[in-house]
């Protein structure tokens, strides 16, 4: 007899809207720096919807991702811009979210950060 030890993603709520915007703001933040923090329309309107915590805030769209199967790992990344910022949450290597910000677009390269479960080895490239 076999046992799943693996996160059981079919029961429960999805996750919160705000929390891919947090944890997309949050990322851009540490790869950009300063200038997310700047006096800029679309930035102010994402960090007052964070503070307001707006769900029904149209500055963004999240499109739940599913993956065929579990890997023991987490991660994020920068898309790119095709036209705006695009970035995928993806948890359990499975679960995955793409967050657009249609008002924004940032002047870098595809990035990506995953974070491997089982060793806790990180890598960015």
């Amino acid at each position: 007899m076999s046992t799943n030890a693996g996160p059981d993603l079919s029961h429960g709520k999805p996750l919160d809207r705000l929390v891919d915007l947090k944890t997309t703001y949050e990322f851009a933040a540490l790869l950009f720096g300063p200038p997310v923090f700047a006096n800029n329309p679309a930035l102010n309107e994402i960090r007052r919807t964070l503070r307001a915590q707006e769900t029904t805030s149209k500055i963004f769209s999240m499109e739940p991702l599913m993956a065929d199967q579990y890997a023991p790992f987490h991660g994020i990344a920068l898309e790119g811009n095709d036209p705006y910022a695009r970035f995928q949450i993806r948890l359990f290597g499975r679960l995955a979210y793409r967050v657009s910000l249609p008002n924004l677009s940032f002047d870098h390269r595809k990035i990506a950060y995953t974070q491997e479960l089982t060793t806790s080895v990180e890598t960015r490239g």
